[in-house]
């Protein structure tokens, strides 16, 4: 059984092979941040590793700032992910309790030798889930086209706790 941290290196090694880039965000959590810019703003990805123990065979993807709403729109927001999660199987769209923010969240099942690309496709499934969601929800969303910033620059603490966080959440539903 392969460990959180072999899986984090494979996807590592096939992200540099395809040139794309990363960071690592923390490397004793085995999170990465992936930043894809599109035609709705830069979309802020991360792959949590170390999800469910170090011998985990999956990975956690999160998008913590899939979208803004209005204040004025919260009802609104909450609604346009109802009806996103209604209508897609794997992805979860929710508003944040802490924030007030759109979050979207996945989970892949990972295999040695292939881990690389399987979260690589992954993160690429979220992040056409979450330019969908900002496209067809453009009226009631706040800086559509501009670059998320504030989970950019959390301190590994400060993430780490926001990751604790959306395991709770996760464990709640």
């Amino acid at each position: 059984m392969a460990t959180a941290e072999q899986f984090r290196d494979e996807f590592q090694k096939y992200m540099d092979s395809e040139s794309i880039k990363y960071s690592i965000r923390d490397e004793k959590d085995n999170i990465v941040r992936i930043a894809w810019d599109t035609n709705v703003g830069t979309v802020e990805l991360f792959a949590d590793f170390d999800e469910n123990g170090d011998s985990a065979e999956m990975v956690h993807l999160v998008c913590p700032e899939a979208a803004t709403p209005l204040p004025d729109k919260q009802a609104a927001a909450v609604m346009a992910c109802n009806e996103f999660n209604e209508k897609r199987r794997w992805i979860k769209f929710y508003v944040s309790s802490r924030n007030g923010d759109v979050m979207a969240d996945t989970d892949a099942i990972l295999s040695s030798g292939t881990a690389g690309r399987e979260t690589y496709l992954a993160l690429r499934f979220l992040l056409e889930a979450v330019t969908d969601f900002r496209e067809a929800h453009k009226d009631i969303l706040k800086n559509v086209s501009s670059a998320p910033d504030s989970v950019s620059d959390l301190s590994p603490d400060e993430l780490r706790k926001l990751l604790d966080l959306l395991r709770r959440l996760g464990e709640d539903a």
